[in-house]
């Protein structure tokens, strides 16, 4: 119990000198006198400014990309200036031997839901196919099956 009390009296004792010793330095300060600190300050050190990220431009659509811009502005009318490619990719259906360029166009103008219109361009006829679905279908059952079957034949 003794030595709790010490231990008490110690601490209070520190504080109380602190307070004192920082109550001396505030009255000086308040006499007009400047503190000069005995310790050296931090050396300086330059702080490069970080720039904001420039964007990476866009680069240009290539040939086929600017063939499936103008087939939907044609076929669709939409101004050219509103759309944008947001997929370009090859596909390739082996066993119709033909291979393709999908593209996936979105129109950029304000509107209350998304536009957004998919095709294919065959690389070898430069043919436009705006039916992907029908294509894939046919490029899976045509070869496989010989024909088309009844039920899905054009007549």
């Amino acid at each position: 119990m003794i030595h709790q009390a010490r231990r008490v009296c110690m601490a209070l004792l520190f504080i109380i000198s602190g307070f004192g010793v920082a109550l001396g330095a505030f009255a000086h300060a308040q006499q007009g006198e400047i503190f000069v600190s005995p310790l050296t300050p931090p050396p300086l050190t330059v702080v490069p400014t970080l720039l904001p990220p420039t964007p990476t431009p866009t680069p240009p659509p290539s040939d086929w990309a600017r063939k499936a811009l103008q087939y939907i502005s044609e076929h669709y009318d939409v101004p050219l200036e509103s759309l944008l490619v947001v997929n370009e990719h090859e596909r390739s259906y082996p066993l119709t031997g033909r291979t393709f360029l999908a593209f996936t166009l979105l129109d950029t103008r304000p509107s209350p839901q998304i536009l957004e219109y998919s095709l294919l361009i065959d690389k070898e006829t430069g043919q436009v196919e705006k039916d992907v679905a029908a294509v894939q279908v046919c490029a899976g059952l045509c070869p496989s099956l010989g024909r088309l079957p009844r039920r899905m034949a054009w007549t």
